[in-house]
């Protein structure tokens, strides 16, 4: 009896590792790499900040509900931001630019939150914004910009974003900023 209990321990304890584990050790790898090239170039500036996040901790079943579409153009940044959201508990809907995100929001698909990259081949980000703040069912969709090009202060008044983000991007402030703004929606639910 005693050598089965130790067997099903060692069973629960010990496990073949999958593509899943894989992954994450090469997200962790990707972040942690980007989240010191972030440090060693500069401090991500957020503006405005919506609401101070109380805490990061939420239930499962809350956290996997929250829907975000990620609209960005570089394959390796889209899924590494995918990968970092997931993480968090997020269900991640992706669009490599502006024509393919107002495709997806047009053919039912409704987030919480539209995280938008500005420099975009073919519809890039601020067309899209445009688009999205003239068509009434999509106007209401938060919107977080990024970029590393554009002036912050003039983009976030002309774009009207909840927030806008600059690039190089930290993380751990932009995974804050997502949980609040989700913390947010739920309050007004």
């Amino acid at each position: 009896m005693v050598q089965e209990n130790e067997g099903a321990q060692v069973g629960a304890n010990s496990r073949t590792p999958n593509r899943h584990d894989e992954q994450s050790e090469e997200y962790v790898a990707a972040a942690d790499a980007e989240n010191r090239h972030a440090t060693a170039n500069a401090e991500t500036e957020i503006l405005p900040a919506p609401v101070t996040v109380q805490s990061a901790a939420l239930p499962v079943n809350e956290r996997a509900e929250r829907h975000i579409l990620l609209v960005e153009d570089d394959a390796d940044s889209r899924a590494c931001m995918k990968s970092l959201l997931e993480l968090e508990g997020y269900v991640v809907h992706t669009a490599a630019d502006g024509a393919e995100a107002l495709k997806r929001l047009r053919s039912g698909l409704k987030p919480g939150l539209i995280l938008l990259d500005l420099m975009m081949p073919g519809m890039d980000g601020f067309q899209f914004r445009k688009e999205q703040r003239q068509d009434p069912k999509l106007s209401t969709i938060p919107v977080v910009v990024y970029s590393g090009h554009h002036d912050a202060n003039a983009n976030a008044a002309l774009l009207e974003p909840t927030a806008y983000v600059q690039k190089p991007i930290d993380f751990d402030s932009f995974l804050d900023l997502v949980s609040a703004h989700c913390a947010t929606l739920r309050a007004a639910a």
